[in-house]
């Protein structure tokens, strides 16, 4: 967590220059803390991964199985996929997903998360890095028994954006917001 408080910085200048600013439906308190708050009250039993993990029976590409085998899993946050161009090394995409800790609460395993913030810096739109960051996201959370995904976000006119987060599944409900001005 240490590690990751120490990108608050980069993630907030991602956020501003994606859609210039995060969530300005949020609280005045840096929405980025509180990510890391939730993330800070995950059991440390929640990363504990089996001994006998073969990554091979989660991907078959290449950079993730690397990931993977490079990496203490243990010691990650797989709510926070993050991308880095690897010319300059700075950061150019995360998804920010929030945990559902009422199952920890309950004394049950985390199994779901709320896919809440995307973010690819201007630029770096349409080369796959968001898809990237996706994947490797929903498989890393699934290595840790993270099996349920929801995305519930305003989306205008925007299933393509629906369809790369969530390719695999079927939608369960649709809301329709409308809005009048007072």
């Amino acid at each position: 967590m240490k590690e990751l408080y120490d990108y608050a910085d980069e993630i907030r200048a991602l956020a501003n220059n994606s859609f210039h600013e995060i969530l300005p439906d949020a609280s005045g308190r840096n929405r980025i803390l509180e990510f890391f708050d939730a993330f800070e009250s995950i059991p440390k039993s929640f990363y504990k991964i089996r001994h006998d993990f073969d990554p091979r029976t989660y991907s078959d590409v290449p950079q993730f199985i690397e990931t993977w085998e490079t990496y203490d899993l243990e010691n990650t946050q797989p709510f926070a996929p993050m991308a880095y161009d690897k010319n300059t090394n700075e950061l150019v995409g995360i998804l920010l997903g929030l945990p559902d800790l009422f199952e920890a609460w309950a004394g049950k395993p985390i199994t779901r998360c709320n896919v809440d913030t995307a973010m690819v810096k201007k630029g770096y739109f349409g080369k796959g890095i968001f898809s990237a960051l996706n994947n490797i996201g929903q498989l890393t959370c699934n290595l840790h028994g993270v099996d349920y995904f929801e995305g519930t976000a305003i989306w205008s006119n925007n299933s393509r954006a629906i369809d790369t987060i969530f390719p695999h599944c079927t939608p369960l409900r649709k809301h329709n917001v409308v809005q009048k001005r007072i």
